[in-house]
């Protein structure tokens, strides 16, 4: 038994015998994954001194993914062309710029291997810049 769970890729085979000939056909098809990837210990939101010039964002997903950044919540996922930083593609990192003081807010999807977003809609970060008074 194959456990499908596991596997994003199975390949079927198929093959036919004749006297002189054998022929065998392969292919595959793409397996989605018993769930789509969550967003786990997101940092970076929060309230920084007036002056702060950058700030990095991150998240962790739970299994290999992208993950993409917008600065407006509904937008779908190929319309975020802010993408993250990740080497092993479960530690997701993304610094912003920051010049003005007040809130700004991020927001955040993850895609796996199989097109599945993250659980929640979106990854949402606050970024609080205090007017220096």
């Amino acid at each position: 038994m194959i456990d499908l769970t596991q596997r994003s890729v199975l390949t079927l085979m198929a093959c036919m015998g004749m006297l002189v000939l054998n022929a065998c056909a392969t292919s595959s098809i793409a397996l989605p994954r018993a769930k789509p990837p969550v967003a786990l210990n997101q940092a970076g939101s929060g309230i920084y001194p007036y002056g702060t010039r950058q700030v990095t964002l991150s998240v962790t997903t739970d299994q290999p993914a992208e993950c993409r950044l917008g600065n407006s919540p509904g937008h779908p996922f190929g319309a975020l062309y802010l993408r993250f930083a990740s080497e092993d593609r479960l530690l997701h990192e993304y610094t912003v710029s920051t010049y003005d003081a007040g809130t700004s807010q991020f927001f955040v999807q993850c895609r796996d291997d199989a097109n599945q977003l993250t659980l929640r809609e979106e990854v949402m970060f606050n970024v609080t810049i205090t007017d220096g008074q």
